[in-house]
């Protein structure tokens, strides 16, 4: 999705806000919406954040105990340094506890998941919950 500029000259877009009914399709509907950002992504941007963003709208759908139907708000920004996520409900939110890691759980995997594949993560709360990541720019570091 690009916008035209006096007709000849298109730029594509660095923020996606999107406000979805807290449903099973959620996180497709997410997912797909987040293909309008693409020119503005790298490959790996873009799969980790698909991923990320499908892990967050999926736990809001499961854990946060809203009605079906109420909103769970994703917002995202391409930033020169970094890309930004926030998904949003209106769930009574939680504190992250460290956990062991079992390799034969099905499920439990998303602060793994954001340790091992964001730059920063964290979890706020005010009249939302939100669980927010950053994906820094550039050359990704190897140690």
């Amino acid at each position: 999705m690009t916008y035209p500029i006096a007709g000849k000259t298109t730029i594509p877009p660095t923020e996606l806000t999107l406000e979805l009914p807290s449903a099973p399709e959620a996180a497709r509907t997410a997912r797909r919406a987040i293909g309008a950002l693409r020119a503005g992504l790298d490959p790996e941007e873009m799969g980790i954040m698909r991923l990320l963003v499908t892990e967050l709208v999926t736990n809001s759908v499961r854990h946060a105990g809203l009605e079906s139907g109420a909103a769970v708000g994703v917002d995202i920004r391409l930033e020169s340094a970094c890309v930004r996520v926030e998904v949003s409900d209106a769930g009574p939110g939680f504190t992250p506890q460290p956990r062991p890691v079992d390799p034969d759980l099905i499920g439990g995997w998303g602060f793994e998941l954001m340790d091992e594949l964001t730059s920063h993560w964290g979890v706020r709360r005010d009249e939302r919950s939100h669980v927010w990541f950053e994906l820094d720019r550039g050359p990704r570091a190897t140690a």
